[in-house]
């Protein structure tokens, strides 16, 4: 997984997202905002939102429009790294957005782990059980490294040199 070179988006595909995200935020309980998250996404409306965000991030792909997280396949499928089902109000976060093909976004689903300080337990998954009521994530650094943010030779070595005890894990 390369570090990725995040683009900018228009002002108008921004505004729509903020809208969407505006909408979430006012709503007064965590299982609704997943709900009504799940349900604007997936609706895909207005579908030139959704297009411009193809748009954007198949130029921010490696290659011809390669998988942002294996490289190996078309990217066809646009990737919350932050699940929905956990960060609804990032379901429309720019940030949070990636480009990848179907057989490394199928199996990821909504699946999340963060770090366990001080780095001797290792990682506490955090995925959502199946039917029960969403509740919010705790706390924690993702254990999932960000290629929009980080290289991850360089994360990987910062993090050894920050906390040699990770290698123990």
């Amino acid at each position: 997984m390369l570090k990725i070179d995040t683009q900018i988006l228009s002002d108008d595909t921004q505004t729509q997202l903020n809208t969407h995200t505006t909408r979430l935020a006012a709503l007064p309980d965590f299982p609704g905002q997943v709900d009504t998250a799940k349900q604007l996404w997936k609706s895909k409306n207005p579908a030139s939102l959704f297009q411009n965000l193809k748009d954007t991030l198949s130029v921010m792909c490696s290659g011809n429009q390669r998988c942002m997280y294996c490289e190996d396949s078309e990217a066809n499928e646009i990737e919350h790294r932050r699940p929905k089902s956990l960060y609804p109000l990032q379901t429309f976060d720019w940030e949070n957005l990636l480009y990848v093909c179907g057989g490394c976004n199928s199996p990821k689903t909504n699946r999340f782990a963060i770090l366990n300080p001080p780095f001797s337990s290792g990682f506490q998954d955090i995925t959502p059980k199946r039917n029960a009521t969403p509740t919010p994530p705790p706390s924690g650094l993702d254990a999932f490294i960000d290629p929009r943010q980080y290289d991850q030779h360089e994360y990987l070595r910062n993090l050894f040199q920050q906390a040699p005890e990770a290698l123990a894990w």
